[in-house]
């Protein structure tokens, strides 16, 4: 049995791989919230089935101590082996953070993939500059997402269509683009207008529209 690209974010978020040996427009989930929750922000997982724990494709290693440097408002952390590309790590939490800025308070650490004690979560340095970059945001905008057990299937959609809004904005901003990402969306899609009006406001109204979307996305059970 094999596992196929999959990885679940901190607090009962999921999200999967860019997917992009795709093509140009990559794929992301964007489909109405279940009783269980809703998918992580901009991204869909795809999991065929998990290794059995006697499977080869296993290895148990141990989070050694991580090589960090402040960055993003916080601190950044690597695996020791990817020391040398801290730089490069720290460059990406930096331009997430300054999009972030006024909207969202930067966390207090950025993890790289596997390093924290439960193995969820983290960015990733594997898959390039835009993977990196859009698994930093999730780092980033992670703390501040509200996971309900159960709630009205309205008041979920409302709360994920707030923070895909949200998680798209931050990502055209911090790629300096007057464009949004160019991935492929399931579901409905009618939320991509939002933020495309959205981009074209001063720089003031957007970070306005902005903050509603991170109230929305964090709004208590």
């Amino acid at each position: 049995m094999a596992a196929r690209d999959h990885r679940a974010r901190r607090g009962g978020h999921v999200h999967g791989e860019f997917a992009a040996e795709q093509g140009p427009a990559e794929q992301r989930g964007g489909g109405a919230a279940g009783a269980a929750g809703f998918f992580s922000l901009a991204t869909l997982v795809c999991v065929v089935a998990m290794p059995g724990s006697d499977s080869a494709l296993l290895e148990t290693r141990r989070v050694g101590t991580p090589v960090c440097e402040a960055g993003g408002g916080g601190t950044v952390c690597v695996w020791p082996e990817h020391a040398h590309r801290l730089p490069e790590a720290v460059a990406a939490a930096d331009r997430v953070a300054r999009a972030a800025r006024g909207v969202v308070p930067a966390p207090e650490r950025y993890a790289e993939q596997g390093l924290e004690r439960d193995g969820t979560g983290g960015f990733t340095l594997d898959h390039g500059r835009k993977d990196l970059l859009h698994t930093m945001l999730l780092e980033l905008t992670g703390p501040h997402q509200t996971w309900c057990e159960s709630e009205p299937e309205a008041l979920a959609e409302r709360r994920m269509y707030a923070g895909l809004r949200l998680e798209t904005w931050l990502e055209a901003r911090a790629m300096d683009s007057g464009k949004l990402p160019a991935y492929t969306y399931s579901g409905d899609t009618t939320w991509l207008s939002d933020v495309r009006r959205a981009r074209k406001l001063p720089t003031a109204e957007q970070t306005t529209r902005a903050k509603e979307w991170a109230r929305d996305m964090a709004a208590p059970c």
